[in-house]
């Protein structure tokens, strides 16, 4: 069994989550509490028109950004979610191949 990726935030947990579209940046793996959160591809505008995003009825998937507005979606505890562009594995992502795709892609 291979190591798992540690937060490259907080160097300490497993990381779940991987930021897709950079392979120059630094820091590429999360953990669930150092993921950047809240991002407008997850927020919802309400004075759009011929689109029906009201919020759902259960109050506990949702937040309000700016009331009567704004709102977006959240985890179980309140969060938003991280940006679209990050991939999310429960499991975490193995310590082997990450470095070798990233220095394929960027001898490129």
């Amino acid at each position: 069994m291979s190591e798992k990726i540690k937060c490259d935030v907080c160097k300490e947990n497993m990381a779940v989550w991987l930021y897709m579209p950079s392979s120059t940046r630094e820091d590429n793996f999360f953990c669930e509490e150092c993921v950047p959160r809240g991002c407008s591809c997850g927020r919802e505008y309400l004075d759009m028109e011929d689109y029906d995003n009201t919020p759902p009825e259960d109050k506990t998937l949702w937040k309000w950004i700016e009331v009567d507005k704004i709102w977006a979606g959240v985890d179980e505890k309140g969060r938003e979610w991280p940006c679209c562009e990050y991939s999310y594995d429960d499991n975490g992502f193995d310590e082997i191949g990450y470095d070798d795709i990233i220095d394929k892609g960027n001898n490129e």
